[in-house]
């Protein structure tokens, strides 16, 4: 019998679990098995080895064949939505601390005082290396943040239909895409070392607030 795979991460949990339920009954009554995925990491640089939530009561049975793909996947529900839950509520933390990074450094770059901020998060949040924790999240969110955004909005939405009101989420569209502005200007390199980057941002037109003026839109939102 015919398996067929597929990955859902740009949808509202409620949209992700009526057209899973549409898609399913077309697979199956095409004789095949629906199985729902999860993605919860960056792809690069793992690829098919990035680690991926099943959901649905084929989960287990599709356990062989993504074994043979080398896919580092789990059953994870077998009721379908569960999965994607997760994916939702983890965007909301994962986007969001690009979003509070980016503005915590500029802020504190602007007034010359970044180097105390990090050596304070360093002693309140341990890490091995936050210049390099801050650069990888600027960098995510200038080389991708306009898709990002594009996420977060459903995230947003996700959030809302769970009965909570998506106040971060809702902050963390506009400065991914104010930040998705950013990574397009003339001397950002979103690989640069972090203090030329922050001034690099800075000097672009950056500023607390700034996202309010972006023009960009996300697929969907209002004018």
């Amino acid at each position: 019998m015919n398996q067929s795979f597929y990955i859902r991460a740009r949808r509202t949990l409620l949209h992700a679990i009526e057209a899973f339920a549409r898609e399913r009954e077309e697979q199956e009554a095409a004789g095949g098995r629906f199985v729902e995925s999860a993605v919860m990491s960056a792809v690069p640089p793992r690829g098919l080895a990035s680690p991926m939530l099943l959901g649905g009561c084929h989960a287990e049975d599709f356990m062989p064949t993504a074994r043979a793909l080398k896919l580092d996947a789990r059953p994870f529900s077998t009721e379908i939505g569960r999965a994607s839950a997760v994916k939702m509520s983890r965007s909301v933390m994962i986007k969001g601390m690009e979003a509070l990074v980016s503005e915590c450094l500029l802020t504190a770059r602007h007034y010359g005082v970044e180097r105390e901020v990090l050596d304070s998060l360093s002693d309140t949040m341990p890490l091995e290396d936050w210049d390099k924790f801050a650069r990888y999240m600027l960098s995510r969110s200038l080389l991708h943040g306009k898709r990002r955004a594009e996420e977060m909005q459903e995230a947003a939405r996700t959030v809302a239909e769970a009965g909570v009101a998506p106040v971060m989420s809702e902050g963390i569209v506009e400065r991914q895409l104010a930040n998705a502005a950013l990574g397009r200007a003339p001397g950002v390199d979103p690989k640069g070392l972090l203090g030329a980057l922050l001034d690099a941002m800075l000097a672009a037109g950056e500023a607390p607030g700034a996202g309010e003026a972006s023009d960009e839109k996300v697929p969907g939102s209002a004018a």
